[in-house]
């Protein structure tokens, strides 16, 4: 976003040598935080798009609202100086430019907020499968090893959304692979049956209502595998 290399000609024409070095020295300023700001802002929205790739029924909408807002400002103060080139060195535009900054780190932060929410409610009820299952060794014949590597795996990327396609791949990539996963757990039992099956999309939630079925998911704190959906 160049808001200065479009107004030097004006620069250099105005009379006073001393003044038109002050509007200068500020411009050169506020180019390097605007360019800043802007390049902050592609980031997100480049993270943004990757971070829908992975929860596409999420919109991100505060991150994309404070990216929004900060288009708009920009405009205006672009507006601004166009017209009056004295501007660039009031206070206001000082302030304006430090309102992009803000709008470009909260972009950042309620991007990354919300991306750990997410990712973190989709990890955290196979993480209380995985203890489940090294607890309770009739559960599991097999073990599980492969859902703590691909948890852990997991875990690694929830402080931060994508940066790049290719990240954002592996992550839905990993969480589209849990099911599967649980499915090679060798899990045993009327619960470790119903696992299994749901894991693979044809569970009888018909079974949830039977007691024991009930205490167990209750008990461990795993209803949060569960997700209801329409055939």
């Amino acid at each position: 976003m160049s808001l200065l290399t479009d107004l030097e000609d004006r620069l250099d024409k105005l009379p006073k040598k001393k003044h038109r070095k002050i509007l200068a020295g500020s411009m050169r300023k506020y180019a390097a935080l605007v360019t800043e700001a802007g390049a902050s802002m592609r980031d997100v929205l480049d993270a943004v798009r990757f971070a829908h790739t992975v929860f596409p029924e999420e919109d991100f909408a505060k991150a994309r609202l404070r990216v929004d807002q900060a288009v708009t400002l920009a405009a205006k103060l672009k507006g601004r100086l166009a017209d009056d080139i004295e501007d660039v060195a009031r206070k206001g535009t000082e302030e304006d430019v430090t309102r992009l900054r803000e709008h470009a780190n909260a972009a950042r932060t309620v991007l990354r907020d919300r991306w750990k929410i997410l990712l973190t409610a989709r990890i955290d009820p196979h993480e209380r499968l995985a203890e489940v299952v090294h607890g309770i060794p009739e559960l599991a014949s097999q073990g599980g090893t492969t859902l703590r590597t691909l948890l852990d795996r997991l875990r690694r990327q929830v402080t931060s959304p994508p940066e790049t396609q290719a990240l954002a791949d592996s992550v839905r990539e990993g969480l589209e692979d849990l099911p599967r996963v649980i499915e090679g757990l060798g899990l045993e039992g009327e619960v470790g049956e119903f696992l299994v099956q749901a894991a693979g999309g044809a569970g009888d939630p018909a079974k949830l209502y039977r007691p024991a079925m009930r205490d167990f998911f209750e008990g461990h704190d795993l209803l949060g595998l569960l997700r209801v959906s329409i055939r």
